[in-house]
């Protein structure tokens, strides 16, 4: 009960959420970041492989470190840090694994510094390699594959963020370390029998000079607060992401001035309810990825909600649903793809909505998307259905809908 008390502490101390089953993929390049939240095993082997090996070389880890970075100030980083782990690959490209308070994150970038000193826009503090190890090219046991493998089959990413239980950032990276170092292994475990140590030295002089109801005091202080709720709390406070937002482009397009946006996202909706997430800050990644989840076919119907908020349109493709809206707020455009109609959008319910039946190539519109992006939702909502012309009717086309004026 105490434990579980505790935990309770911790979380409503760090205000994080619930933990996400999976990986959160944060691929750094020079259009900008695309970052992936796969919850499948299927995604996860098929986004890891993608970000790390898209040419499918069976490229090789030549080396493997583990980094910690103080919670607060340099004194801290004895025993309150953050550890994570970077690959280096004989690709050029530089990988870091590391589990937070909600869930498990992995970048990929060709600058080192990308993930050694910064993660996700922010800047890390006073960083420091703690143990390093050169893993060579000679043997299979460090190929890609086998470390894509190795993560998912073993479930690294289905186990929660838990202090008590010492499922935490420390106990992550020496399980990542020690499967693919030779020589040496990471212990973290002598740092925290000094913290213990220099508790019960605490406890002993509080006992000394003040007796016991000072130890009582200092003992319901400590149980109260929780060491792993401050733990927990001070590394909720190194990997906010609460990351200045950056500030809206122009650019032009054959002679148009396009306010670009700060975000485009998939929201892939799989038949089996899971979801993934895909975050671009290209729209040419945006395309990208689009294509690699092979959504394309012919749109056949066409539907402009007006009453919803925010304005969207959806377009009925082969056997998906795509809805298409701009998030004025996060200025980020949408799109939602599903076998299903998004949000219960029947024939039968009393939303107000324009329909037209087209015959067009799904690619068509994609490659003329960009003439269609603004920073207002009713306006991209509309110039989405304004593209597709209306089909027009046999019996027209046949001359029949002519026969009551002849």
């Amino acid at each position: 009960e105490y434990k579980s008390y505790l935990r309770d502490m911790s979380k409503a101390i760090s205000g994080s959420g619930p933990w996400s089953p999976g990986i959160r993929i944060i691929v750094k390049k020079n259009l900008g970041d695309v970052k992936v939240d796969a919850e499948t095993p299927e995604d996860m082997r098929d986004c890891m492989k993608w970000s790390i090996d898209p040419e499918n070389r069976n490229g090789v880890i030549n080396k493997i470190s583990v980094y910690k970075t103080p919670l607060i100030g340099k004194k801290s980083a004895k025993v309150l840090y953050h550890a994570y782990v970077i690959l280096e690959c004989n690709n050029g490209k530089y990988i870091s694994m590391e589990k937070r308070t909600r869930g498990i994150d992995m970048q990929v970038s060709f600058d080192r510094n990308d993930v050694v000193a910064n993660f996700d826009g922010q800047e890390r503090v006073n960083i420091t390699e703690v143990i390093p190890e050169e893993i060579g090219s000679n043997t299979s046991e460090m190929e890609f594959s086998d470390f894509i493998n190795f993560f998912i089959n073993n479930e690294i990413y289905n186990i929660p963020y838990d202090f008590i239980a010492g499922k935490h950032c420390k106990e992550f990276a020496k399980k990542i370390f020690d499967y693919f170092a030779k020589v040496k292994q990471y212990d973290y475990m002598l740092e925290h029998k000094f913290f213990i140590f220099g508790i019960f030295i605490f406890i002993v002089l509080i006992r000394h000079y003040f007796g016991f109801h000072g130890l009582l005091c200092a003992i319901t202080a400590i149980g109260a607060l929780g060491a792993p709720a401050v733990i927990t709390l001070l590394h909720q406070r190194t990997t906010s992401n609460d990351i200045e937002e950056l500030p809206t482009t122009v650019m032009s397009l054959e002679g148009l001035n396009l306010n670009i946006l700060r975000g485009f996202t998939v929201i892939f909706h799989k038949r089996e309810g899971k979801v993934l997430r895909v975050m671009h800050q290209s729209l040419e990644d945006f395309k990208l990825t689009i294509k690699r989840l092979k959504i394309e076919g012919t749109v056949s119907e066409v539907y402009h909600y007006r009453q919803l908020s925010p304005v969207s349109t959806t377009l009925k493709c082969d056997s998906m649903w795509i809805s298409l809206h701009i998030d004025e707020e996060k200025h980020e455009m949408k799109m939602d793809v599903s076998h299903f109609q998004p949000n219960g959008r029947t024939h039968g319910n009393q939303l107000e909505f324009d329909k037209k039946t087209t015959r067009t190539s799904f690619a068509e519109f994609l490659f003329e998307i960009n003439r269609m992006i603004n920073g207002n939702s009713e306006s991209f909502a509309r110039n989405v259905y304004d593209f597709f012309e209306q089909l027009l009717p046999l019996d027209f086309l046949s001359g029949n809908s002519f026969a009551p004026l002849l």
